[in-house]
Order: structure tokens, then C-alpha cells, then sequence
């Protein structure tokens, strides 16, 4: 019987043992997953709070929109007053200075009609002074500077040679040196001499000194 007894206990030992052991085992697996469940919960604390506090931000960005909306209507409503000022503003000073333009108007215009049936030519000679010259028929910008030095009395010397004249003189003005008159044809530098280059009503040619 002792030895039935001392077979069986050893065998209930073991047990005891083996089960306080996995018992151990399943209250630290317990204790390790509440501790997960604890810090997963902090974890969703701390996001809830992100979130509550994005949503303030929102909220309040919201709440300014439709703040600087209120004072954006508001500078509107007082542009369009301006506008509708100035408007009215315009309306009284045409009804008042209507006429005065017209008659401005028609003397400018009278005066520019004038200008372009007149068939002439303007010369401007440096140092020397500014005219105009009605044209004929068969002008070039010679004859014209030298009807221009007839009628206003001004000097005019020259050469002839079988390609055209040369100035050398214009006004009392001779050039020295590398210099020599040229003349722009509406403000272009002419590569033609004055004799071949044809002139018409409008045209405007310059003289000036320049150098070689």
C-alpha cells in the first residue's frame, strides 16, 4: 500500500507542478495583453484628442472665412457706392462742358485738314532753321532745299558732278575736316544724293553736319 501510495504522489507532484506553472505562465500572458490593451487605448486617447483638436482648428478657420466674407461684402457694397458716385459725378460734368469739347473738335480738326492739303515739304537744317516748301512737279530733295534757301534768303553752296550735286554749304555753314552734310529722308539716313532721291507732299527731310 506504501508503495502504491509513494507511485502515485510523485506522479501528483508533477502535476501540481506542471499545472501552477502553465497557470503562471496564462496570468503574465493576461497581464501582458491587458498591458497592450492599456497602451492601445492610450493610443486612441491621444488620436481622439489629435482629431478634437484639428477639428477646433477647423471650426475656428471656418468661423474667420466667414468673417473676412462679411468684410469682403462690405468693401463691396462700398465700392459699388464709390462707383455709382463717380458715375454720377461723370454725368454731371459732360452735361455741363458738352458744347466746349465740339467747338475744340472742329477747330483741330479744320486746322489738320488744312496742314494736309497744303502740298508741301518740311526741311529742318541744323543750326540753321526749320521750313516748308510747296512742292512741283519733278521735286527731289535738292530742289526743294534749294528753293527753301530762295525763299527764306539762307546760302546755299554746291558742286555739280555728272552722278548729282554735292553740298558744301548750307546757311553760311561749310563742314571741315572728315565732315559733310548729310540729310535723313523721314528719318532715315538717304545712301542717294540729294538730286536722285524724290520727295512728296509730307515728306520730311533733315539736314546735319556729320562725318566720314
Amino acid at each position: 500500500m506504501k508503495k502504491l501510495l509513494k507511485s502515485l504522489i510523485f506522479p501528483a507532484i508533477s502535476i501540481l507542478i506542471i499545472a501552477m506553472i502553465y497557470a503562471g505562465l496564462t496570468i503574465e500572458n493576461l497581464d501582458n495583453k491587458a498591458l497592450a490593451a492599456k497602451k492601445q487605448n492610450q493610443d486612441l486617447s491621444l488620436k481622439q484628442s489629435i482629431i478634437e483638436k484639428q477639428l477646433d482648428e477647423i471650426q475656428a478657420s471656418i468661423a474667420q472665412i466667414i468673417n473676412d466674407n462679411d468684410g469682403l461684402r462690405k468693401n463691396l457694397a462700398e465700392a459699388q457706392k464709390q462707383i455709382l458716385a463717380l458715375q454720377n459725378r461723370k454725368v454731371i460734368e459732360n452735361s455741363v462742358s458738352v458744347a466746349e469739347p465740339v467747338v475744340i473738335t472742329k477747330v483741330v480738326t479744320q486746322k489738320v485738314t488744312q496742314e494736309i492739303e497744303r502740298n508741301e515739304v518740311a526741311i529742318i537744317i541744323e543750326n540753321v532753321g526749320s521750313y516748308k516748301v510747296e512742292l512741283q512737279n519733278g521735286d527731289n530733295a535738292f530742289t526743294v532745299l534749294e528753293r527753301a534757301s530762295t525763299e527764306n534768303d539762307f546760302t546755299l553752296t554746291y558742286d555739280t558732278y555728272s552722278f548729282g550735286v554735292f553740298i558744301t554749304g548750307i546757311g553760311g555753314i561749310t563742314p571741315t575736316g572728315n565732315q559733310y552734310w548729310a540729310f535723313y529722308y523721314n528719318g532715315t539716313y538717304s545712301n542717294v544724293g540729294a538730286s536722285s532721291q524724290p520727295v512728296q507732299k509730307g515728306d520730311t527731310i533733315v539736314w546735319r553736319l556729320a562725318t566720314f
